[in-house]
Order: structure tokens, then sequence, then C-alpha cells
């Protein structure tokens, strides 16, 4: 009998593959935890599309479109890069 995945076992197994295409480390300081690594749109700002966690529910070739325009960074380079950029308003 066949039982398919549950969500989480999906979203799961699509953040691990996404972590593994983008390099499996930190571009930033190289870190290889995958517990603390993040998608940074480093090239298209927010609010300019749907977030790399809302495409882990979907299809592999949806998601990988979309993390070529993401680095991969730790937590902590994340905060860093944020703090370093220009503050910008929200609607």
């Amino acid at each position: 009998m066949y039982c398919p995945k549950t969500a989480k076992e999906h979203r799961g197994q699509q953040k691990a593959r996404a972590v593994a295409f983008l390099g499996g480390k930190c571009a930033d300081c190289r870190n290889p935890d995958s517990r603390v690594l993040e998608f940074d749109h480093a090239h298209e700002r927010r609010n300019n599309g749907p977030t790399i966690g809302s495409l882990l529910d979907g299809s592999w070739s949806r998601l990988v479109k979309h993390l070529g325009k993401c680095e991969l960074v730790c937590a902590n380079c994340h905060k860093m890069r944020q703090l370093s950029q220009p503050k910008f308003c929200v609607p």
C-alpha cells in the first residue's frame, strides 16, 4: 500500500535538496550547519515574489527557478547583511 509523504516530510526534503543545490554551506563564513542556514534573496529584495519557505511546499522545478536568485547564508551572516543594508519602508 502506498502512503504519500506528509507535508512536513516533503518540506524537509525540499529544504535539504535546496541547501545542497546552493552548496551546503554559508556563502560568507562557510558554516555547514543546516540547522542555521537560510535563503537570502541577495539580488532581488523582499516583497518581489514568493518566499523560498512558501515554495518548499511545491514542485522542485518551481523552487529551483527561485533558488537562482538566492544565496545560502547562516542566520548570523544573514542578520549582518540585513543590518548593513539601508533601511527601507514596508507599506
